[in-house]
């Protein structure tokens, strides 16, 4: 959030990170965890509008609701700030895993939408296709290369995306 804050307004990260501290903390200073967190969720927000299928965004069959969807797209990423684990080297550098739950948007032709459990976003997308959106039941784990700045107060960690992994399968998650 600080982040975002500290773009629309045109000031720094600490200056947001200031302004955002709660009520009555004159000396609070955000932790490691508070700037892992937010990092994370700007890394997934920019993973929002990218192609999945591609090399590095493969989500296999098993993402597909039920139905083929044509240039599928994330729609949203959702990360579980309380799955993050990292490979335990200890540097300042390593590997970050976290579960992000994903909603995508697709197409579908018209004939068959009706067909899927996909809600219909708009549906004279063109001449053959609906756009659809749909959200699996699963989490997929995502791999960033972390890198930390443990002596600059107030700097994110820097996160490069590296791949998705397996997802998360959850008992009682294939229903729909």
């Amino acid at each position: 959030m600080a982040k975002r804050v500290a773009k629309r307004k045109g000031i720094s990260y600490a200056k947001a990170l200031h302004l955002l501290r709660p009520a009555g903390a004159d000396e609070w200073e955000p932790s490691q965890d508070d700037l892992l967190n937010e990092a994370i969720q700007a890394a997934c927000e920019e993973l929002t509008g990218r192609r999945a299928g591609s090399r590095t965004f493969d989500f296999g069959e098993i993402g597909r609701p039920g139905f083929w969807a044509e240039d599928v797209t994330i729609d949203v990423a959702d990360p579980d700030l309380d799955s993050v684990t990292t490979d335990g080297s200890g540097g300042s550098d390593g590997w970050l895993y976290v579960n992000v739950r994903f909603s995508f948007l697709g197409y579908v032709h018209k004939s068959d939408v009706h067909n899927y459990s996909a809600k219909v976003v708009e549906f004279d997308w063109n001449d053959r296709y609906s756009q659809v959106a749909f959200t699996p039941d699963q989490a997929w784990t995502l791999r960033w290369n972390c890198h930390i700045l443990p002596l600059q107060p107030y700097v994110q960690p820097e996160l490069t995306f590296d791949c998705v992994l397996e997802p998360v399968i959850e008992p009682f998650s294939f229903g729909g």
